[in-house]
This record gives structure tokens, C-alpha cells and sequence, in this order.
């Protein structure tokens, strides 16, 4: 049984990826190619790390199921690039980096599974400024909505 997973095929045949339950790492540069189809990445729960810049430049990955076994996005890029409008974020994620979501995204929501009491004891949570070009507009939690505002920062 493998508990790493680091990609070393082209993608250019699939659309969609879903890892096998028992993998525990997702590799760096998992999928960093412009030009590949993959639309939907589903990772199971055993998964409680990723590489650097694992969905980068995936321009057409529309949906991304974060694993509940992680407790950080720490940056790096790593789901920078993306196509996907809307990420929902785990509530075990415990802190998180503004650049996990940098770059020219089309990223308008995170959706969090925790309350926004929660959402705030993340560190960094208000980390989302740091980036450039961010269209983050929304955290939406499972009790109410918060706002980005950039100029606040």
C-alpha cells in the first residue's frame, strides 16, 4: 500500500482524479500543468499533507475536496492558478497561509465547515490579503458570512 503519492504521468487523459482511501501524502507539483484537463480532484480523509504547489496553474480544475485529515494550508501556492470559483475548506484546517490561495485566481468563496467563532481561531485566517490579483470575497460559514476587505489591509 502506498501512503505517498507524487505524479510523474501526464494528466493529459483524465478529468477527474479521486485518491484512494490510506494515501497520506498528495506530492509537490501533483498537478502543475496549464494545459491539463483535470476538473475534479477528491483526496479521501487519510491525507494530512500536501506538497508544494500541488494544484498550481490546474486552469481547469473547477472542484477541489480538501481531505478532513488536514490541519494547515501553509502557503506555497498550492491552490494557486486554479479554475475553481468556490473551495471548501475542512474544519479541521487549524491554520492556513494567504499564499495557498495566491495569484490570479477565480476563487470568490471559501466555504468553511465551522462556525465563524471558528473560522476566526484559525491562525492567519485574515490572512487572505497577501495575495495578489485575489478575488476572495467570501468566507461563508455553516452560521453566517464573512466579508473580505481588502482595503483594510
Amino acid at each position: 500500500t502506498y501512503t505517498s503519492y507524487t505524479v510523474t504521468e501526464n494528466f493529459s487523459k483524465y478529468k477527474k482524479v479521486i485518491l484512494l482511501d490510506g494515501i497520506t501524502q498528495v506530492g509537490s507539483y501533483f498537478s502543475y500543468q496549464e494545459t491539463t484537463p483535470v476538473t475534479s480532484f477528491a483526496m479521501p480523509n487519510s491525507v494530512t499533507e500536501w506538497g508544494i504547489y500541488t494544484f498550481s496553474s490546474c486552469k481547469n480544475l473547477k472542484f477541489v475536496n480538501i481531505s478532513s485529515g488536514l490541519t494547515a494550508l501553509d502557503g506555497e501556492c498550492k491552490l494557486a492558478y486554479v479554475g475553481a470559483k468556490a473551495i471548501r475548506i475542512p474544519k479541521s484546517i487549524k491554520s492556513l497561509h494567504g499564499r495557498t490561495f495566491d495569484a490570479d485566481n477565480n476563487l470568490n468563496v471559501l466555504y468553511y465547515e465551522g462556525t465563524i467563532a471558528e473560522w476566526n481561531s484559525i491562525t492567519n485566517s485574515n490572512d487572505l490579503s497577501g495575495t495578489s490579483g485575489n478575488a476572495i470575497s467570501i468566507v461563508r460559514c455553516s452560521d453566517g458570512d464573512l466579508y473580505v476587505d481588502f482595503s483594510k489591509n
